[in-house]
């Protein structure tokens, strides 16, 4: 009975991508939806993700056809794993952040000043996965991973005070979008104010916080730089992201050259690309902040040290309760592994 509402989910959502993109298909084809992990606006899904998937109708002769959605179009984002594992989705792109007790190891990568940028966060995420086996573990048991990236780097834009240091944040309200960020205000001495990212700009407009911090690329969908002073650039904390393929899709619906050509077009080769886009799409948001009348503050390393001395506390007192809290057996070990592993790995400038 279960699968066979899920295949009368797939044959709505299939019905749907034909009504909204007009894509029709063969008779014969293969027809997989794809959620995004990508609001629509973001560049990442014009730049790759919706030619990615456009392009095996074309190179299959129409016996493939990825119907693509962005974020939340036919699952909400906290439901994309549900959704993977029982088939209501094919393909989809998920961050192991947002389901910690799915994912304790991979969780560990979001932890202050892992990465310091998209490219160097690209490549610790894949020497985690394999060099650490509750890492690949953890990934593998979603689907048939294609790919995995690093997210964009954060960003503090204030309307008031230029920050410089864990002082200027101290006592002040801090909008956020994301939940999970509001530990890093508190750890920082900011008093976080959580809104809907519908609000952000509002909230900012109208003083519920002097400053935003939220990576930049959600900044600039945000629009929060026509109102920013000031915009601090800081690798504090990166998301893993995740593209997988739901298991029996994998193994049972795709042909040998289907599956090869997935994972021909994607690997380790689409994330060094995914990471070049995402670093090269930051510098142009900052220069867009510079456009709009905002001063770029670019910490010194003895200014990020600051940093990151401020924050080595939320390592003891929130991301070795959370590991416990998530099933690791011994949560020290396995952030200290982190560490040694990203230190490990070539950062490019």
């Amino acid at each position: 009975m279960f699968k066979e509402m899920v295949m009368l989910k797939k044959w709505c959502l299939a019905s749907l991508a034909l009504v909204l993109l007009g894509t029709p298909a063969s008779a014969d084809a293969l027809d997989l939806n794809f959620q995004s992990i990508y609001p629509q606006a973001q560049t990442q899904n014009a730049d790759f993700f919706i030619p990615w998937a456009e392009s095996f109708a074309e190179k299959t002769n129409n016996e493939l056809v990825l119907h693509f959605f962005a974020l939340g179009s036919l699952v909400e984002a906290s439901g994309v794993q549900d959704a993977l594992r029982s088939g209501a989705l094919d393909l989809c792109g998920f961050s192991p952040v947002s389901f910690p007790k799915l994912f304790p190891h991979a969780y560990l990568f979001s932890m202050p000043f892992v990465t310091k940028n998209a490219r160097h966060g690209q490549a610790v995420l894949w020497a985690l996965y394999d060099q650490i086996s509750g890492v690949k573990t953890e990934i593998d048991a979603a689907g048939e991973m294609l790919t995995m990236w690093a997210g964009a780097m954060y960003a503090f834009s204030s309307t008031t005070v230029p920050v410089t240091k864990p002082e200027d944040i101290k006592g002040r309200r801090v909008l956020v979008i994301v939940p999970a960020d509001t530990i890093m205000v508190e750890a920082l001495g900011g008093i976080p104010v959580y809104v809907p990212p519908a609000d952000a700009y509002v909230g900012l407009q109208r003083g519920m916080g002097e400053i935003i911090y939220t990576a930049l690329p959600i900044s600039k969908g945000l629009r929060v730089m026509e109102l920013t002073k000031h915009v601090t650039p800081l690798a504090s904390a990166t998301q893993p992201m995740v593209l997988a393929v739901n298991h029996t899709v994998w193994k049972e619906d795709l042909t040998d050259a289907q599956r090869a050509l997935m994972k021909e077009t994607t690997g380790r080769e689409m994330a060094r690309k995914l990471g070049e886009h995402l670093d090269k799409d930051a510098q142009d948001i900052l220069a867009m902040y510079e456009q709009a009348g905002a001063k770029i503050v670019r910490l010194s390393d003895e200014q990020l040290a600051v940093f990151n001395d401020a924050l080595k506390p939320l390592i003891e007192n929130y991301w070795v309760q959370s590991g416990k809290d998530a099933g690791l057996k011994d949560p020290k070990l396995a952030i200290e592994r982190v560490y040694q592993i990203a230190a490990s790995v070539p950062a490019p400038e």
